[in-house]
C-alpha cells in the first residue's frame, strides 16, 4: 500500500515535470519563430529600401544624361 502510493506520487511528479519542460520548450520555439520572422521582415524592408535608393539613383543619372 505504501509502495503503491509512493509509485503514484512519483508518476505525478514525473508528469508534472514533463509537462513543465514541454511548456518551456513550446514557449521557446514560439519565441524563436517570432524572432526569425521579425528578422526576415527587417531584412526584406532593408532590401526594399536599398532597391528604392538604387532606382532613384539610376533614374537621376538617366535624367542627367538626357538633359546633357
Amino acid at each position: 500500500m505504501f509502495e503503491e502510493r509512493h509509485r503514484k506520487h512519483k508518476e505525478q511528479i514525473q508528469n508534472y515535470i514533463s509537462n513543465k519542460i514541454n511548456n518551456e520548450r513550446r514557449k521557446y520555439c514560439e519565441s524563436l519563430d517570432k524572432f526569425i520572422l521579425k528578422q526576415k521582415e527587417e531584412e526584406k524592408l532593408q532590401q526594399e529600401r536599398a532597391f528604392k535608393k538604387y532606382q532613384n539613383f539610376v533614374s537621376f543619372k538617366i535624367i542627367i544624361i538626357f538633359l546633357a
